[in-house]
């Protein structure tokens, strides 16, 4: 896999326990949601490190020899504008094939999402146009080094505005990237290869389908950076209904070609 040289925590393996503890048990005060990749826990770990679990829950028929193989390599996805990614949990029986629950632990990120900067009531937290291109160019950075900086190329990233976490500096930071090779392709392509030669052809055979969804996806959070609230969420006319239908319209056409 190619990498750029940077200097960031050291992935490790956690054991249950070590969650446990740093969300006093999964307790209600630690929980933050849920979205389609599973439930997202804050946490602190025993240095006092701030962290962001989430839980992905599995079947019991996957291989745990495979399962670690797909950490592996979303574990060497370094980028400045990607949440980090510092290690996971793998909550199965002793049994090769009893996987439960896999968790990811990643660095948190203080300072919401895009998506809250755009449409938060209280205009002081709105961000100004100087602002919101720093975040959009941070994105495209991101999305670039997803598909172009490592071998093979991660798509699929689910990119939308409430995904992009900014840090106390506005930074962005895109989340839930390349969850795909483990919560959806870990189902349909389950190791009847061996490990690097089924990632391989996994990655070729979702390249054609989902380097289009990246970008339309980037596109939307282009407009909603621009164009701000939709009337449904304000009582003003930012994103007309007709325009709603228009990008509903190119999307179907775009995906017909």
């Amino acid at each position: 896999m190619k990498l750029g040289a940077q200097v960031l925590p050291t992935y490790r393996a956690f054991s249950l326990e070590d969650l446990k503890e740093a969300t006093k048990n999964f307790e209600s005060s630690s929980y933050i949601g849920e979205g389609t990749a599973g439930k997202l826990y804050k946490g602190r770990l025993e240095n006092g490190t701030f962290v962001a679990i989430r839980c992905l829950v599995l079947s019991r028929k996957h291989s745990i020899r495979n399962l670690k193989l797909r950490l592996d390599l979303l574990s060497k996805l370094r980028h400045p504008h990607l949440v980090c990614l510092l290690g996971h949990c793998i909550d199965g029986g002793a049994d090769d094939c009893s996987v439960d629950r896999v968790f990811l632990v990643y660095e948190y990120v203080q300072n919401g999402n895009f998506r809250s900067h755009l449409s938060e009531r209280s205009m002081e937290k709105v961000l100004k146009w100087q602002e919101r291109l720093g975040v959009l160019i941070g994105i495209a950075k991101a999305v670039h080094f997803l598909h172009t900086g490592v071998i093979p190329g991660f798509y699929n990233n689910q990119l939308k505005s409430h995904n992009i976490l900014l840090d106390e500096y506005l930074v962005a930071k895109v989340s839930d990237y390349g969850l795909s090779i483990i919560t959806e392709e870990i189902h349909k392509n389950e190791a009847r290869a061996d490990g690097q030669r089924a990632i391989q052809s996994m990655s070729k055979a979702s390249e054609g389908l989902c380097l289009e969804d990246d970008v339309y996806s980037f596109g939307l959070i282009l407009l909603e950076a621009l164009i701000g609230l939709r009337r449904s969420e304000k009582g003003g006319a930012f994103l007309p209904y007709e325009m709603e239908d228009m990008i509903i319209y190119h999307r179907l056409s775009f995906v017909d070609i």
